[in-house]
């Protein structure tokens, strides 16, 4: 998916299984190819709408942090996922999501305070409002 917005072809097949009996490997294959382009000369200052390319770059390196950091929580890991990269990326963060709709239900409910001690992972899944009862009772908080 980001491979294609990258090259300003994003994908118009959204039913297609994109993931086939290798999922470890499809996803080895996306972020290399995503990687490959994002490496590609220019591609930085290109625009994409109203956004340069560098703000594709941190969409995706901030949506790879939460989605991660939801993940690791669910499977009891830890959810401390690269502490100065998730402390850079904050202001990405908002710049890119506090504008949207918050509704419960909707893809981004109500922001949720982290609770004392959080994580820099943890303030980067607090305003998407993922839920933070798990970390909370790993904290004893």
């Amino acid at each position: 998916m980001w491979a294609g917005l990258a090259r300003g072809a994003p994908r118009t097949d959204h039913d297609a299984d994109h993931l086939g009996s290798d999922h470890v490997g499809a996803f080895q294959a996306a972020a290399a190819a995503t990687l490959a382009e994002f490496r590609r000369p220019g591609m930085l200052e290109e625009r994409y709408g109203p956004a340069p390319g560098w703000r594709l770059v941190e969409q995706v390196v901030v949506e790879t942090l939460v989605h991660g950091w939801d993940l690791a929580g669910a499977i009891g890991a830890s959810t401390d996922l690269a502490p100065q990269l998730a402390e850079a990326m904050e202001p990405a963060l908002r710049t890119l999501y506090d504008d949207l709709p918050r509704t419960p239900g909707g893809s981004f409910a109500p922001e949720q305070e982290p609770p004392p001690g959080a994580t820099h992972a943890d303030r980067l899944a607090a305003p998407g409002a993922f839920r933070l009862l798990r970390r909370r009772t790993r904290m004893n908080v």
